[in-house]
């Protein structure tokens, strides 16, 4: 199984994103973003445990951007 990862535009929304997905029950991890996967310079993503859709479609409903989907 591969993981995917929802990047963001600040440690903070990450931090809020992972918050609001914990309150769905949607379990995640904070990791720097990969440099696959990422932009240029530091950044970071979540890792959810489910489906990776269903978690960026909760955190748009929820006012949080993500900026990316991989």
């Amino acid at each position: 199984m591969s993981e995917h990862y929802l990047s963001f535009v600040s440690l903070t929304y990450v931090y809020k994103a992972r918050e609001i997905l914990k309150r769905h029950g949607i379990a995640s991890r904070v990791i720097p973003t990969p440099k696959s996967v990422g932009r240029a310079g530091c950044s970071y993503s979540l890792v959810p445990s489910g489906d990776s859709l269903e978690a960026a479609q909760i955190l748009k409903n929820a006012g949080i951007r993500v900026i990316h989907v991989q």
